[in-house]
């Protein structure tokens, strides 16, 4: 029942926007995305559904010299001290592999230090094209986590491991699940028509995120820092 209801508001909605204009970004944005194929789009939206879905946790161990412990309660309640010249494997943000990371950091909050160095050995193209430096306060920036994300790491003498879960993808998940039936069986005949629908991307990062970019289209902001830290940086600077 919920689902017809759901499925009735979608069509509804799509016959009030036959008469809407479109911009122009827009519309060449989604002429390029509506012309692909019907399989292609099926396979884009199932590819990024369980994307969206290994998006929610990341793990990671390694083996090296290391000590310390990292507790990250969201970044706002960071604290811990830790040091470690490792060579690591795991997952994190589509990125799979092995890498070598050097890196120290400690403190809490606002005040945590991060000085981190990483050397990707073998694995996928997007563990390559991580940051591989990093000097700063990890507050102030949404990657390699979001400022809501949780999770912990701590080394012991030659083992280091970590896990994070991370709110904001499991919200952009659940949301997927939703649109799941909207994006394979609604989507395609109305793109077929002309009619095309705005996708619902709350972390920018969906196959259709890269055709954005390339037309330099944003539906859906994503800071790429926390705000809050930068205004009390502005309001500091000041003084």
């Amino acid at each position: 029942m919920k689902l017809s209801l759901f499925v009735g508001a979608v069509l509804l909605g799509a016959a009030v926007l036959t008469g809407c204009a479109e911009s122009r970004t827009y519309k060449s944005y989604s002429d390029e995305v509506g012309s692909w194929s019907y399989p292609k789009k099926v396979g884009i939206t199932i590819k990024d559904w369980f994307a969206d879905a290994s998006d929610i946790a990341s793990v990671e161990m390694g083996t090296g010299e290391t000590i310390g412990i990292d507790i990250q309660p969201t970044k706002i309640f960071e604290v811990g001290a830790l040091t470690g010249d490792v060579f690591k494997f795991g997952w994190r943000e589509r990125a799979t592999g092995f890498w070598r990371e050097v890196r120290t950091e400690g403190g809490f909050s606002w005040f945590y230090y991060r000085d981190e160095r990483i050397e990707p050995v073998l694995g996928t193209a997007a563990l390559f094209e991580r940051p591989r430096l990093f000097k700063g306060f990890p507050i102030r920036y949404n990657k390699p986590y979001h400022w809501m994300d949780c999770g912990a790491e701590v080394g012991v003498i030659f083992f280091q491991v970590g896990a994070h879960v991370s709110p904001k993808q499991t919200l952009d998940f659940l949301i997927s699940t939703v649109m799941l039936p909207v994006n394979i069986i609604i989507k395609p005949p109305l793109d077929a028509v002309g009619l095309h629908l705005p996708e619902i991307d709350i972390c920018d990062d969906d196959t259709a995120a890269a055709v954005r970019k390339k037309y330099d289209l944003k539906l859906v902001n994503y800071p790429e820092s926390f705000e809050p830290v930068e205004t009390f940086n502005d309001i500091f600077l000041k003084y």
